[in-house]
């Protein structure tokens, strides 16, 4: 239990610390790198709260455009820790390890989610003021678990503000994934991902269909791969075809 602890504080702190790894925060970004945007949550994906003292671990890529792997990959790593049946705490760190030959890092998200119920979680979180936006952002937010008939729907709504998120007023996003269990080893996934900013809302708005399967290689141990289809964008639909691949522990007391 001890060695669980030192080992999330370590993970914690190299997920925040690497300033010395960024780069000018000024420059333009990437072609094709729009959507890479500072992340709202820690956790990658709608999960809830974890088993009392249980630790999880993510390492992925997420691409927006597969015509431009390397200027629109973002590489990221998280940690999370169940403190009770009630708290959640993680961090990710994202590095635009393809966009910028693996020396830039883009941002750290640290983070908390409460559970209000069986299915109900509140969410807050702080972007440090690293990498790509050297500014301070706050984002909050509600996940809610549910059925439509026999088809377990989850949803999830998140704002993101100060200036670490917007210059001018919030950015949000709104997910829906409907799920459903294929066998004893893999779940598959629909997500339906609606962001936006409230300036300029038309040219910031981006609408993504984001289809995905788990597989359970052994207890603890998922692999998550799937495809980012960008329906609109704020300027055309049907713009952009990515790839999404993550690698999934989960460590029990």
């Amino acid at each position: 239990m001890h060695r669980q602890w030192v080992l999330a504080a370590a993970l914690m702190a190299l997920t925040v610390g690497p300033a010395a790894a960024q780069t000018d925060s000024t420059a333009a970004p990437a072609p094709g790198a729009a959507r890479l945007h500072t992340p709202l949550a820690y956790d990658p994906y709608y999960v809830l709260p974890g088993a009392p003292r249980t630790m999880g671990f993510d390492a992925g890529l997420n691409n927006t455009d597969l015509g431009s792997l390397a200027d629109a990959s973002d590489v990221f790593a998280m940690a999370k820790y169940a403190v009770n049946q009630r708290l959640e705490v993680g961090a990710r760190a994202t590095f635009g390890s393809l966009r910028d030959g693996g020396r830039s890092f883009s941002s750290a998200v640290v983070g908390a989610k409460l559970a209000l119920g069986e299915k109900r979680v509140l969410t807050g979180h702080l972007k440090a003021p690293l990498g790509d936006r050297e500014k301070l952002g706050l984002s909050v937010g509600m996940m809610q678990s549910m059925e439509m008939g026999t088809m377990p729907v989850d949803a999830a709504v998140q704002i993101g503000m100060l200036k670490g998120y917007a210059d001018e007023g919030v950015v949000f996003e709104v997910l829906i994934e409907p799920s459903k269990v294929l066998n004893e080893k893999t779940v598959g996934y629909l997500d339906v991902s609606v962001e936006g900013a409230t300036e300029q809302f038309g040219d910031e708005l981006n609408i993504d269909l984001r289809p995905y399967l788990d597989y359970t290689v052994q207890p603890g141990l998922v692999v998550s791969g799937g495809v980012n289809l960008n329906l609109y964008n704020g300027v055309k639909r049907w713009s952009e075809v990515g790839l999404r691949l993550t690698v999934i522990k989960t460590v029990g007391d």
